[in-house]
C-alpha cells in the first residue's frame, strides 16, 4: 500500500503519464526546443521516470499537483548520405487535479507543457500533504488565518480571550473529558471520522469503546489537573487546530490504514520517526496553538498597556522587577500558562522575560536580566542546567579557559564572577547572586547564544522552540556557545573580596586532618551535618579527623563538595596535604570542573553531571 502522495499518485498515474508523454514527444518534435540540436527527423521515446511531484493545496478535499517527468528521446538527423544521431533528456510539467473524498480515483491530467522552474508558493503541500511551514513568519500567517475562519478576526489586532468551547464549535468539533491511557501519556486526541473509539475505563481498569462522530476531541480529566486551566485551553485549541487543518494529510494516511481514525497528542513523540506527517503536524501544532490564543499585534497591545499600568502603579520598581507581575496578568487575561505567556513575551521581543519564571533542574530560578534588556537576544540565555554548563566548559576551548583560574561559581543556574558584589552565602553554607547581580547580568555573569546542530529548526528563536518542542528533540544536540570575552577586569580585586575564601586557604597546614577540622571549626560546622552531605557516616569521618583513617581521593572530593570549597584555593590544596593532584584524566578534570565552578552545588547535583559526562559518580563509599 502506498504511503505517500507521490507513491500513490505514481502507482496511480505513471502508465498514462508515459503514455502522454511519448504522444507529446513525438506529435509536437518540430516545436520542441532541442537546445544544441537541430529538429530531429525522427523522435524515439527510449524512458521514462518520474522526478518529483509538486502538490499545492486547495479548497475543500481538493488538490492540484505538477506531475515533472524526464523523457530519454533518441533523435534521428537525416543527412544526405549519412543519418546522424543524439540523445537528449526532456522535462515535462503534468499540471493535474484530484480529489481526496474520492481517493484521487478520477483525477484530471491537463496537457504536458515544457518544464519551466517554479517558485515556492502558498499553500505547497509536503509528500505527506503537511503544509510547509517556512518558519516563524509562516506560524503567524496559519495562526491568524485560523482565527478568521473561526469568528475571532477582531482579536488579531483587539486583546481577547480565546474561548476553546467557541472555537471546537465553530471547527465542528465537541469536547468530552475522557480518560484516554491509563497513564495519562497522551494529553488529547481528536477523531476524524466516525469511529469506534477506545478509550481507559478508570473504575474498572479496563479499555473500552464507544461510538464518536467525526470532530469529537477527548481530553484526558488527568491531564487537566496536572496543567490547569491554561494547559486546558491549550489542549482543546490544539486538537482543535488538528482538526481544521490536517484533514487532508489524514485522508492520504487513511488511504493506506483504513483503520485509523484519530490524531493524538502525546508526551512521548520522541519516539515518532521525524520524517512522519504525525511528527510535523504535531511539530506545527505546538508552536501555532499559542499564537492562536495570543496573536502578535493584539499581545503588544496588552503588553505595553500592562507595562503602563505596572510601571504608573510601581514607579520605584524596574522594568525587570515588574516583568513577573506582567506575565501573571497576561497568563490570567489570556487563559494560558505563566510559561506560554513567557515564551510569547520573548518571541515578539520582550526579552526581560527570559530571566522570569526559569525552572531549571528542578527548581525555580530567581528573577534576573541585564539592565537593559536589548542586551540580549532571543536566542541567549544567561541560564543553563547544571549539565549544559559542564558540557558548554568541556566542548568550548573558550568558556574552559575561562573558567579555568577558578574566578567564577556556577550559582543559581549562572556562571558568575565570585565576588561579594554579584555573589553572597546563605546560612546554609551556599551561594546565591545578590540583589545587584539578579540585574545587572551582563556585568557578572556569561551569557551564552543557543542553537542546534539541525537544519529543520529555525534558530531565530531558539529558546521557545526547545520550550515548546523539548520532547520532540529526539536526538538533536543543543550547542552553547560563548561569544564574549572573560568579564574579569581586576584580577588582584577579585582575590581580595574573597576574604573568607583566603582566610580558609591559611588555615591549611601539611597535615590533612588538622586542615579539616580547622575548616569545620571555622565554619562552626558539625560533622554530623557533613558526613550526612558527603553521604559518608558519622563514625567514619571521626577516624579521618583524629588521623587513624587516610581517605581516598573521592571521599575528600565529596567532603570539599559538603564544605562547598573551591579549588585552586582550598580543595586543591587540601589534597595536597593528604597526598593527592588531579590529574589530566577524564574523571579527574571533571572533578576539576566541579570543583572550579560548581562547588555551591550537592553531592547529588554533582554526581548527576558526573554521569552524563560518562563519568563515576561519587558513591557511598563507606557505610559505617
Amino acid at each position: 500500500m502506498s504511503n505517500t502522495a507521490t507513491e500513490f499518485i505514481e502507482k496511480k498515474l505513471s502508465n498514462t503519464i508515459e503514455n502522454r508523454t511519448d504522444r507529446y514527444i513525438v506529435s509536437h518534435k518540430s516545436t520542441i526546443d532541442w537546445g544544441k540540436y537541430d529538429e530531429p527527423s525522427y523522435v524515439d521515446f527510449e524512458s521514462f521516470s518520474i522526478k518529483y511531484i509538486y502538490i499545492i493545496d486547495q479548497p475543500g478535499t481538493e488538490i492540484t499537483f505538477d506531475i515533472v517527468c524526464d523523457a530519454t528521446c533518441d533523435l534521428t538527423f537525416s543527412g544526405s548520405h549519412n543519418d546522424n544521431f543524439g540523445r537528449m533528456e526532456k522535462w515535462l510539467t503534468f499540471h493535474c487535479s484530484g480529489d481526496l473524498a474520492d481517493g484521487l480515483s478520477y483525477c484530471k491530467i491537463g496537457e504536458p507543457e515544457e518544464y519551466l522552474k517554479r517558485n515556492r508558493e502558498k499553500g505547497h503541500l509536503s509528500d505527506n500533504l503537511v503544509p510547509y511551514m517556512y518558519g516563524q513568519r509562516d506560524y503567524e500567517t496559519a495562526a491568524n488565518d485560523f482565527l478568521r475562519n473561526t469568528g475571532y478576526e477582531k482579536a488579531i489586532c483587539n486583546p481577547t480571550r480565546i474561548d476553546p468551547a467557541v472555537v471546537a464549535t465553530k471547527v465542528g468539533a465537541t469536547v468530552e473529558y475522557v480518560h484516554i491511557t491509563e497513564d495519562c501519556h497522551i494529553y488529547g486526541r481528536v477523531f476524524m471520522n466516525d469511529t469506534d473509539a477506545e478509550y481507559y475505563d478508570s473504575e474498572s481498569h479496563q479499555l473500552k469503546n464507544k461510538q464518536v462522530k467525526a470532530g469529537a476531541i477527548f481530553i484526558d480529566p488527568n491531564a487537566v489537573k496536572k496543567l490547569g486551566e491554561g494547559g486546558n485551553n491549550n489542549s482543546i485549541i490544539h486538537e482543535c487546530f488538528h482538526y481544521y487543518k490536517y484533514k487532508k494529510p489524514f485522508m492520504l494516511a487513511k488511504m493506506a490504514n483504513p483503520e485509523l481514525s484519530n490524531i493524538e497528542q502525546s508526551v512521548k513523540p520522541q519516539e515518532i520517526d521525524e520524517d512522519s506527517a504525525i511528527y510535523w503536524m504535531e511539530k506545527q501544532t505546538r508552536a501555532i496553538t499559542p499564537l492562536i490564543q495570543m496573536p502578535m499585534p493584539a499581545f503588544k497591545t496588552k503588553v505595553e498597556s500592562l507595562i503602563q499600568h505596572w510601571t504608573s502603579a510601581c514607579p520605584d520598581q524596574s522594568a525587570l522587577e515588574l516583568t513577573e507581575l506582567i506575565i501573571q496578568d497576561l497568563a490570567d487575561f489570556y487563559g494560558v500558562s505563566r510559561e506560554a505567556a513567557r515564551l510569547r513575551m520573548i518571541q515578539v521581543g520582550y526579552t526581560q522575560a527570559i530571566g522570569a519564571f526559569n525552572y531549571v533542574d528542578d527548581h525555580y530560578v530567581p528573577l534576573h536580566g541585564a539592565s537593559n534588556s536589548n542586551l540580549v537576544k532571543s536566542n541567549q540565555t544567561y541560564t543553563l542546567s547544571s549539565v549544559d554548563a559542564i558540557f558548554a566548559a568541556v566542548s568550548s576551548p573558550k568558556i574552559f579557559c575561562i573558567l579555568q583560574d577558578g574566578h567564577y561559581i556556577f550559582v543559581e543556574n549562572h556562571y558568575c564572577l565570585f565576588e561579594s558584589t554579584y555573589v553572597t552565602k546563605t546560612e546554609d553554607g551556599r551561594y546565591q547572586l545578590t540583589a545587584y547581580a539578579r540585574t545587572h547580568m551582563e556585568k557578572c555573569c556569561l551569557l551564552f547564544t543557543v542553537s542546534f546542530k539541525d537544519k529543520k529548526i529555525n534558530t531565530d528563536n531558539i529558546l521557545i522552540h526547545s520550550a515548546l518542542n523539548k520532547d520532540l528533540l529526539g536526538n538533536i544536540v543543543m550547542n552553547v556557545t560563548y561569544e564574549g570575552s572573560s568579564l574579569l577586569e581586576n584580577p588582584e580585586k577579585h582575590r581580595d573580596v574573597q576574604r573568607e575564601i583566603n582566610y580558609l586557604s591559611g588555615l591549611i597546614t601539611h597535615d590533612f586532618p588538622s586542615s579539616l577540622k580547622a575548616i569545620m571549626d571555622y565554619r562552626e560546622t558539625k560533622q554530623s551535618s557533613v558526613a550526612i552531605d558527603a553521604d559518608i557516616s558519622q563514625p567514619y569521618l571521626s577516624q579521618i579527623m583524629n588521623g587513624t583513617k587516610r581517605p581516598s581521593k573521592e571521599i575528600i572530593i565529596k567532603l570539599c563538595i559538603a564544605l562547598h570549597l573551591p579549588y585552586d584555593d582550598i580543595a586543591g590544596p587540601l589534597l595536597a596535604t593528604a597526598g593527592y593532584t588531579l590529574t589530566c584524566s577524564d574523571q579527574d578534570i571533571a572533578y576539576k570542573l566541579i570543583l572550579r565552578s560548581h562547588f555551591s552545588s550537592t553531592l547529588d547535583e554533582c554526581n548527576e553531571i558526573l554521569l552524563k559526562l560518562h563519568c563515576t559518580p561519587l558513591g557511598q563509599s563507606i557505610l559505617s
